[in-house]
């Protein structure tokens, strides 16, 4: 579907798409550049404070370190397949989430 760039950079969203991602005005969307053209994705935002029950904090003191858990996951992993694996997924890590 093609459409026009009005001024102040403004896209209308055709009725058809719009529906089949069900998007409404007000809706929050990230934009990002890929290859020659700009991808939409819908977001929601959370407040972290409502998110986070009265008297609860966001860490756990008996939780396991995240460099630990990496650790053990990573003794799983047969050594031949590392060799698969790539070495930094960072660059491409909005792909991954």
């Amino acid at each position: 579907m093609l459409v026009a760039v009005k001024p102040k950079f403004q896209v209308t969203i055709p009725a058809k798409l719009r529906e089949q991602v069900d998007l409404h005005e007000g809706d929050l969307m990230e934009a990002s550049a890929v290859g020659d053209g700009i991808l939409f994705r819908l977001k929601e935002v959370v407040d972290r404070h409502a998110a986070i029950p009265a008297g609860e904090s966001l860490s756990d003191s008996e939780a396991e370190p995240i460099e630990d858990a990496l650790a053990r996951i990573a003794k799983q992993i047969p050594e031949s397949d590392w060799d698969h694996i790539p070495p930094d997924l960072s660059a491409r890590h909005d792909d991954y989430l």
